[in-house]
């Protein structure tokens, strides 16, 4: 586990009491820091731990469809019963969720590379390197069609770690590119398997409108923020985009950007309750 520090940094191991030796972090910490705050700096949990209050049906569909592609593309060993064969097409399960864990890292990496235009060595993930390419050109044309914005250098911030000090939380947001207008552009890259093959609704969810909202607050720039999730596939580097907004009474609220500002919030309340956190107490 991780927590941020009131520099946003991000904080893996903290004194004993007795101050002798370092102990992995965890939440109980944060609350016995707010009830003496001589003991050290101010902790924060993180955006996406918080949003693990609730169910992720993208993550359990995801997990369900590995294990059934497994179990259709695994022959039996000769002599192995039904708990050896369960147990070997979990283990190929869960290789197959830690390599597209780490192939979207690795294209979430070449990806911000891109955009501060530094220089990329494209070996040994020749073929990743390619796909945040693609993505790159994809995502920088939609901005410009849609708001007449650029990555340029000067006007975009990348893996910008935030700070809310008054509410109690902090993450590290991917992009902010301010246009020169009154509304900077909030994106959120995030890489999916097939994208040509599902609808919308099949990968965009309401956590991720939450961790944008969840960013934009930090900077109180949540009334004015553009709001974009970024989905890249990790087989072609094609993108699909989806913007959070009002709309009108045709849409749904759940799909608002009002909704997931309060939806966020209610998170945040419910992780604060959870583990005994009042940062109140130290205003």
């Amino acid at each position: 586990m991780a927590l941020y520090n009131s520099y946003g940094e991000l904080v893996y191991e903290v004194p004993t009491a007795k101050g002798d030796k370092m102990k992995s972090v965890n939440t109980t910490e944060i609350a016995r820091r707010i009830k003496d705050p001589s003991i050290g700096g101010m902790l924060y949990p993180r955006v996406s731990d918080i949003l693990s209050v609730w169910n992720k049906p993208s993550l359990v569909q995801w997990i369900k469809e590995q294990g059934i592609l497994a179990a259709l593309t695994t022959d039996r060993l000769e002599g192995e019963d039904d708990i050896a064969f369960m147990k070997r097409l979990e283990v190929d399960s869960n290789d197959a969720r830690d390599k597209a864990a780490e192939a979207g890292t690795i294209i979430h990496k070449y990806l911000q590379l891109l955009i501060i235009e530094q220089e990329v060595e494209p070996f040994p993930h020749r073929h990743l390197y390619d796909i945040a390419y693609l993505a790159y050109y994809e995502i920088e044309n939609y901005l410009y069609e849609n708001y007449g914005a650029k990555f340029s250098i000067g006007r975009l911030e990348t893996e910008i770690p935030l700070v809310n000090r008054e509410l109690g939380y902090a993450g590290t947001v991917d992009c902010i590119i301010n246009s020169g207008g009154s509304s900077p552009i909030y994106l959120d890259f995030k890489t999916k398997d097939r994208l040509d093959k599902k609808n919308k609704s099949d990968y965009v969810f309401t956590e991720n409108g939450q961790q944008l909202c969840a960013y934009a607050l930090a900077r109180k720039e949540f009334d004015n923020a553009i709001l974009i999730n970024v989905y890249i596939d990790r087989e072609t580097g094609h993108v699909e985009f989806f913007q959070w907004v009002e709309g009108d009474n045709k849409l749904h609220s759940k799909w608002r950007k009002s909704t997931q500002k309060e939806l966020f919030l209610n998170a945040l309340n419910s992780y604060h309750l959870m583990r005994n956190i009042d940062y109140s107490k130290i205003f």
